[in-house]
């Protein structure tokens, strides 16, 4: 069994305590006081929250913790309104970067590459198998949109509120998931979620929690997402560090990277090699 240093252990603890201390700086929630008091009115009001969100592009911080393995690195989220998501996480080094994972959802399709030194490589197929291609990111796909908008529903249904103070309530995401939510009664503040995935041989249980929400636009950005599967023993902290919403993503941003041999830039065509904006993190993609 490989053996974990000391000192490593207590790197990774300073910097759980580092992102949860940033995180729990007091700040006045931005969720009003609902005049809404019928389970009708305050559907209305949660499904106003989450929908109509054409794209997001965000910048996280990931701490993460997996039975002997811990560690943090940076990631870069694109999301369309299509259900087409895009994580690209790296460890930043000061002057460069090193890529850790690339990983695509777009038109019923995946494409994952790694760059783990345990594990490099290219998987891809359809959507349908990723789950059990891929358990070890399967929160990626199962959660999806409900990482930045918790309540949100897949089908733009109504949300389904299971208790008489309107605290909690369910909806169905677009992975099939099904998704009970925590909600304070007076505001509607989503302060955790228990998610069901039954799509494949065995179900799939996850936990959330929200914190340090923002508001954008008409949008309720949680600033600090706690996920934990209990299953694989996996929990991770993010911590949102920039976030642009309805904003334009640069064209291709979803398409699957070109073999290695091929990435250099295609004279005449829009397809290109790509690469991090700069070694600062940006929350989209531009090309070479």
């Amino acid at each position: 069994m490989k053996q974990v240093s000391v000192l490593h252990l207590c790197a990774i603890g300073v910097v759980f305590l580092t992102l949860a201390a940033c995180a729990s700086v007091s700040a006045p929630s931005p969720f009003p006081l609902l005049e809404a008091h019928g389970h009708a009115e305050k559907a209305q009001v949660m499904r106003a929250r989450t929908t109509g969100l054409r794209t997001l592009a965000a910048v996280l911080t990931m701490a993460f913790s997996s039975g002997e393995r811990q560690g943090t690195f940076e990631m870069i989220v694109n999301y369309d309104a299509s259900g087409q998501m895009r994580f690209t996480a790296f460890k930043d080094l000061g002057l460069s970067t090193r890529p850790i994972f690339d990983l695509v959802f777009a038109r019923q399709q995946y494409y994952l590459e790694l760059h783990d030194q345990a594990r490099q490589g290219r998987r891809q197929g359809h959507l349908s198998q990723f789950v059990q291609d891929n358990p070890e990111f399967r929160a990626f796909l199962i959660v999806g949109e409900a990482f930045f908008l918790p309540g949100f529903d897949g089908s733009g249904h109504l949300p389904v509120f299971t208790d008489a103070a309107a605290s909690r309530f369910t909806t169905r995401l677009k992975s099939g998931a099904t998704a009970q939510w925590f909600a304070r009664p007076d505001t509607l503040e989503i302060t955790a979620a228990r998610l069901q995935w039954n799509g494949g041989p065995e179900p799939v249980a996850l936990r959330l929690e929200y914190n340090h929400y923002q508001k954008i636009e008409m949008y309720y950005i949680p600033g600090r997402v706690t996920l934990t599967d209990p299953q694989l023993g996996f929990t991770t902290q993010a911590l949102v560090k920039q976030v642009d919403i309805n904003v334009p993503l640069v064209e291709g941003t979803f398409d699957v990277p070109a073999p290695a041999r091929e990435q250099v830039p295609i004279p005449g065509t829009s397809r290109a090699v790509w690469r991090l904006a700069s070694p600062a993190p940006a929350a989209r993609y531009e090309t070479l």
